[in-house]
Protein backbone atom coordinates (compact mmCIF):
# COMPACT_ATOMS: atom_id res chain seq x y z
CA UNK A 1 0.00 0.00 0.00
CA UNK A 2 1.03 3.83 -0.65
CA UNK A 3 -0.10 5.67 1.96
CA UNK A 4 -3.42 5.78 3.38
CA UNK A 5 -4.80 4.59 -0.33
CA UNK A 6 -5.69 0.90 -1.35
CA UNK A 7 -3.90 -0.38 -3.69
CA UNK A 8 -7.09 -1.27 -5.56
CA UNK A 9 -10.80 0.12 -5.02
CA UNK A 10 -12.25 -2.92 -3.05
CA UNK A 11 -9.37 -3.75 -0.68
CA UNK A 12 -9.77 -2.12 2.87
CA UNK A 13 -7.18 -0.45 4.96
CA UNK A 14 -6.47 -2.50 8.07
CA UNK A 15 -9.24 -5.18 7.59
CA UNK A 16 -7.64 -8.51 7.07
CA UNK A 17 -9.79 -10.83 9.25
CA UNK A 18 -12.79 -12.46 7.30
CA UNK A 19 -14.87 -11.94 10.60
CA UNK A 20 -15.87 -8.51 9.19
CA UNK A 21 -17.88 -9.67 6.26
CA UNK A 22 -21.63 -8.22 5.92
CA UNK A 23 -23.58 -10.76 4.94
CA UNK A 24 -26.75 -9.77 3.12
CA UNK A 25 -29.97 -10.65 4.19
CA UNK A 26 -32.24 -13.21 2.52
CA UNK A 27 -34.63 -12.34 0.04
CA UNK A 28 -38.50 -12.64 0.35
CA UNK A 29 -39.34 -15.57 -1.19
CA UNK A 30 -36.15 -18.10 -1.26
CA UNK A 31 -37.02 -19.84 1.90
CA UNK A 32 -39.92 -21.53 2.91
CA UNK A 33 -39.05 -22.48 6.39
CA UNK A 34 -39.74 -19.11 7.95
CA UNK A 35 -42.86 -18.49 6.28
CA UNK A 36 -46.13 -18.92 8.87
CA UNK A 37 -48.32 -21.46 8.03
CA UNK A 38 -51.73 -19.08 7.31
CA UNK A 39 -49.19 -17.58 4.90
CA UNK A 40 -49.39 -20.23 3.04
CA UNK A 41 -52.58 -21.28 3.22
CA UNK A 42 -53.66 -17.41 2.03
CA UNK A 43 -51.24 -17.69 -0.76
CA UNK A 44 -52.44 -21.40 -1.94
CA UNK A 45 -55.69 -19.19 -1.93
CA UNK A 46 -54.74 -16.25 -3.99
CA UNK A 47 -53.12 -18.60 -6.64
CA UNK A 48 -56.29 -20.61 -6.98
CA UNK A 49 -58.49 -17.64 -7.16
CA UNK A 50 -56.41 -15.01 -9.01
CA UNK A 51 -57.24 -17.07 -12.76
CA UNK A 52 -60.92 -17.49 -12.41
CA UNK A 53 -61.01 -13.76 -11.11
CA UNK A 54 -59.33 -12.62 -13.71
CA UNK A 55 -61.02 -14.17 -16.61
CA UNK A 56 -64.23 -12.79 -14.95
CA UNK A 57 -62.81 -9.22 -14.69
CA UNK A 58 -61.42 -9.38 -18.44
CA UNK A 59 -64.74 -10.60 -19.79
CA UNK A 60 -66.17 -7.43 -18.28
CA UNK A 61 -63.77 -5.28 -19.54
CA UNK A 62 -65.58 -4.46 -22.41
CA UNK A 63 -68.73 -3.09 -20.91
CA UNK A 64 -67.07 -1.11 -18.10
CA UNK A 65 -64.48 0.57 -20.96
CA UNK A 66 -68.07 1.21 -22.54
CA UNK A 67 -69.55 2.69 -20.01
CA UNK A 68 -66.65 4.73 -18.73
CA UNK A 69 -66.24 5.83 -22.45
CA UNK A 70 -69.80 6.74 -22.82
CA UNK A 71 -69.07 8.87 -19.78
CA UNK A 72 -65.89 10.73 -19.83
CA UNK A 73 -66.06 11.58 -23.53
CA UNK A 74 -69.42 14.08 -23.70
CA UNK A 75 -68.63 14.94 -20.46
CA UNK A 76 -65.24 16.06 -21.31
CA UNK A 77 -67.35 17.86 -24.83
CA UNK A 78 -69.74 19.08 -22.17
CA UNK A 79 -67.03 20.58 -19.83
CA UNK A 80 -65.08 22.45 -22.51
CA UNK A 81 -68.08 23.88 -24.07
CA UNK A 82 -69.26 24.60 -20.45
CA UNK A 83 -66.06 26.62 -19.60
CA UNK A 84 -66.73 28.85 -22.89
CA UNK A 85 -70.54 29.08 -23.05
CA UNK A 86 -71.54 29.44 -19.24
CA UNK A 87 -69.17 31.34 -17.00
CA UNK A 88 -72.02 32.27 -14.75
CA UNK A 89 -72.49 28.11 -14.16
CA UNK A 90 -69.00 27.55 -12.87
CA UNK A 91 -69.80 24.93 -10.18
CA UNK A 92 -71.45 22.60 -12.10
CA UNK A 93 -69.33 22.89 -14.76
CA UNK A 94 -66.39 22.20 -13.19
CA UNK A 95 -68.52 19.06 -11.72
CA UNK A 96 -69.26 17.95 -15.14
CA UNK A 97 -65.06 18.09 -15.48
CA UNK A 98 -64.57 16.11 -12.26
CA UNK A 99 -67.02 13.20 -13.55
CA UNK A 100 -65.46 12.97 -16.95
CA UNK A 101 -62.02 12.75 -14.82
CA UNK A 102 -63.68 10.34 -12.28
CA UNK A 103 -64.50 8.31 -15.47
CA UNK A 104 -61.40 8.23 -17.08
CA UNK A 105 -59.59 7.36 -13.60
CA UNK A 106 -62.07 4.46 -12.77
CA UNK A 107 -61.16 2.75 -16.86
CA UNK A 108 -57.70 3.35 -15.80
CA UNK A 109 -57.77 1.48 -12.66
CA UNK A 110 -59.62 -1.23 -13.96
CA UNK A 111 -56.96 -1.54 -16.58
CA UNK A 112 -54.30 -1.59 -14.13
CA UNK A 113 -55.95 -3.82 -11.92
CA UNK A 114 -56.51 -6.06 -14.64
CA UNK A 115 -52.51 -6.21 -15.59
CA UNK A 116 -51.65 -6.91 -11.49
CA UNK A 117 -54.36 -9.93 -11.93
CA UNK A 118 -53.35 -11.27 -14.88
CA UNK A 119 -50.89 -14.78 -14.49
CA UNK A 120 -47.44 -14.31 -14.66
CA UNK A 121 -47.23 -16.46 -18.20
CA UNK A 122 -49.44 -14.18 -19.99
CA UNK A 123 -48.60 -11.41 -22.13
CA UNK A 124 -51.09 -9.37 -23.55
CA UNK A 125 -51.90 -5.41 -24.70
CA UNK A 126 -55.11 -4.20 -23.17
Amino acid sequence: MNGSRPDYPGQLKGCDDMGQIVKFPEQPGTSSSNKPETGRAFAWWASMLRPPLFLVLYWLRLPVMLVCNLVSVPALLAFLVGLWAFPEHRPMVWGVGALSFAAFALRWAYDALLMRLAPRDVTFML
